[in-house]
């Protein structure tokens, strides 16, 4: 069982990271026009459970923010795919660009760091 919770921290991060995410834009609605960059604070989120899961976890925030965002703060309220809403549709291709892109480039931070640990360990092991 310890496995499994230890398996699945790096998710539960990630939606965590999108739940404060979709508090913070909700705290935003008071200041800025209905609507008006509905994406914003999920970029964080997206980054720190991809800095600090890696690939996977990064796609459950990019998934979980996508949605989140799309159903609570993208107008009109449901999600655009399915009211065809052209303008909704546009920021969510961007942000889900942007999120493949951040999830991308942390994956590869990861590999970048498994390697270099590793061939810090070949090298204690053989001098």
């Amino acid at each position: 069982m310890p496995s499994l919770v230890r398996s699945l921290k790096p998710h539960l991060i990630a939606i965590a990271a999108v739940a404060v995410a979709a508090a913070a834009r909700y705290l935003l609605n008071r200041v800025l026009p209905p609507g008006a960059v509905p994406f914003i604070t999920f970029f964080p989120a997206v980054v720190l459970a991809s800095w600090y899961g890696g690939l996977w976890p990064g796609v459950t925030a990019a998934v979980a923010a996508y949605l989140t965002a799309d159903w609570c703060f993208v107008p009109p309220d449901g999600l655009a795919i399915v009211n065809g809403n052209d303008q909704a549709l546009i920021e969510l291709a961007m942000f889900s660009f942007m999120a493949a892109l951040i999830v991308a480039l942390a994956h590869h931070l990861h590999q970048a760091n498994a390697r270099a640990s590793s061939a810090a360990a070949d090298a204690d092991h053989r001098g």
